[in-house]
This record gives structure tokens, sequence and C-alpha cells, in this order.
């Protein structure tokens, strides 16, 4: 789950659903050109990927006619995106972009039963949670808005890779 960011909702569903049922609908062809990967799953949790095409068109300079050529190629890309009924979390590691591309499959996968919304997120229940997320590796961490003082607020970035366990450092 290489990204830069991650993004929880809180998901609720209109009816009881099991992991199993879950995955047999988010298994089948749901929307063109996109599809979801089940990676791993247990009675409470599953793990995805959520692949989808897009189109890039770009403006490049072909030297043997010596002038400017739009291009335009499909290409296929992918989101990471764990499903947690037991806490009735979804977290997608990615852009808000992603994120709402991924609602909105999810939405159209499950027939429209299900309610996605955004979490607020207390970062002491942010760590808990993330700790036991398995094949997590911590990089760099961006804290934005941190009141040292109350006239003095700052911005950081920890560079945490070299550290055996870096949840400990952010706990602090």
């Amino acid at each position: 789950m290489a990204s830069q960011n991650i993004l929880i909702y809180k998901i609720r569903f209109q009816k009881e659903i099991s992991v199993d049922e879950i995955i047999n609908l988010l298994e089948s062809e749901a929307l063109e050109e996109t599809k979801i990967l089940i990676k791993d799953s247990d009675f409470n949790q599953l793990s995805a990927v959520y692949i989808y095409s897009e189109i890039l068109r770009s403006r490049e300079f072909d030297f043997e006619k010596n002038s400017f050529v739009d291009m335009t190629q499909k290409k296929y890309a992918s989101v990471d995106f764990h499903i947690d009924l037991s806490k009735k979390l979804v977290d997608v590691w990615g852009n808000k972009k992603n994120a709402q591309r991924i609602i909105t499959a999810l939405a159209f996968a499950l027939n429209n039963k299900v309610v996605i919304e955004p979490c607020e997120l207390d970062m002491n229940k942010m760590i808990d949670y993330l700790k036991g997320v398995s094949n997590i590796k911590i990089n760099k961490v961006r804290a934005k808005d941190i009141i040292i003082e109350s006239d003095l607020v700052a911005d950081c970035i920890f560079d945490l890779s070299m550290k055996e366990a870096p949840f400990d450092v952010i706990s602090r």
C-alpha cells in the first residue's frame, strides 16, 4: 500500500451484510473499464484494490516532423482500500479523487444500499487503528497546523523511515 495519503470514511449499510456477500457484489463487473480485486479477507474485514482506466492526453514534440503532436493513451491505475465491518470504516490509500472513485464504485456495486461519509478523526484513535493494520511501512508523516503556543503554529515533516517503532514517535 504505497501511498502518500490515507483517507478514512464511515460506512453504514442499510441492512446487515457479511464480508462474503460484499465480496460477491464487489467482484461482479460493476462499471465499465473498472475492476475490484480482493486481496485478503476474514470474518470482519477485507483488503482490495480498485483498478480503473483513465485517458491521458499530452502534447509532445515530434523531431521528425518538427512540430508538436497531441497524444492520447489509455492507462490503468490502481488504488488500495480496506473495509472493516467491525469498526464500520473504509480507508483509501490515495488522494481524494481516487477515494471518490472508490466510493462511487462501492455504492454502485452494493446497489446504493450503503452510506459512505467522511470521518473526523482523533489522531490517537487513528494511530491505534493503523497499528492494527498489517503491512504498513511509515516513511514520512506530515503534520499541519500544529499549535506550539497560542500564537505559534507550525507545519512539519517527520522522516520515520529508519525508525523501528514509528508509531511510538507519532504518538509523542
